[in-house]
């Protein structure tokens, strides 16, 4: 629950104690109960709050995860115009050097998870179609958001700089060394077709299924305008992980693309991106 103690909120949540100053986007959470809490692989600190059936999401960011949550807000509000339940934006605001953003939830389950519900054929299907659609929307009146590809190779570039980057396990896992990897995505860069709305990370947890077969997408901190590629190389890692490598031409083929008319080069691209933040040393969540 939350308590206000000297104009401050106090979170208290399995003996851990957080402290936000007071805001209009805590005072939003007064009567939820904090349910969860972690830190998602790009370094954002995310909380559930629950009151009843009803569920928000507080996400925050310090540093140079800043941009990209802002980038998340102004996607959310430009996607629940034009899809429906997309993650509504209730409250966006900084708090000295935190950011937050605090959105709705939305049903369903995840992809993987439907699996008593539907076959692995039907949960496929689902994700190709979502994925389809979205990579034909029309982009005339989408935001100016951040190009999340120069963000990314900027971020690897700090990271390879900062030493946040494993370097042995990063090696073992690419035969290759960190900045030498770099170099190659910065060679192929403009190979690429970055004219789609990509989700950035659409892998099965980030697709929610409901019993009638509605379809929401989740976590868009890696979204934005770029190679349809970079949901194909996420795709297939996860359908690989949770249903097996056999079902990845099917995925294709319910999406409208021949399987062997995909660029594996452009794969191996995006493949190689993931394979940093894979080996990225884990930050500190904010406090």
């Amino acid at each position: 629950m939350l308590y206000i103690y000297h104009n401050y909120y106090v979170v208290l949540y399995v003996n851990r104690i957080y402290y936000m100053k007071s805001s209009k986007i805590v005072k939003l959470l007064l009567g939820y109960t904090l349910v969860n809490e972690f830190v998602g692989r790009e370094g954002f600190n995310i909380q559930q709050y629950n009151k009843g059936n009803y569920s928000l999401f507080l996400k925050q960011a310090r540093g140079e995860n800043i941009p990209a949550l802002v980038s998340e807000k102004e996607i959310l509000i430009w996607l629940a115009q034009h899809f429906q339940n997309t993650p509504l934006v209730k409250r966006f605001e900084n708090d000295g050097d935190v950011y937050s953003l605090i959105i709705t939830a939305v049903p369903g389950e995840q992809a993987q998870r439907m699996k008593t519900a539907f076959t692995k054929k039907e949960i496929i299907k689902l994700a190709a179609l979502a994925l389809n659609r979205l990579h034909n929307t029309d982009l005339s009146t989408f935001p100016k958001t951040q190009n999340i590809l120069d963000a990314e190779l900027d971020n690897i570039s700090s990271d390879i700089a900062q030493g946040r980057i494993n370097i042995d396990e990063f090696t073992k896992a690419t035969n290759s060394t960190p900045i030498a990897a770099l170099q190659k995505l910065q060679n192929q860069f403009a190979s690429l077709d970055q004219t789609a709305l990509t989700h950035g990370d659409y892998c099965l947890p980030n697709i929610l299924i409901t019993p009638e077969k509605l379809v929401s997408l989740i976590d868009w901190t890696k979204g934005g305008i770029s190679d349809i590629h970079r949901d194909f190389s996420a795709i297939e890692g996860s359908i690989a992980r949770n249903f097996g490598q056999e079902f990845i031409p099917f995925f294709y083929q319910a999406y409208g693309i021949e399987p062997q008319k995909v660029d594996r080069n452009k794969i191996e691209f995006f493949n190689l991106i993931d394979q940093f933040f894979y080996h990225r040393i884990p930050t500190q969540p904010i406090t």
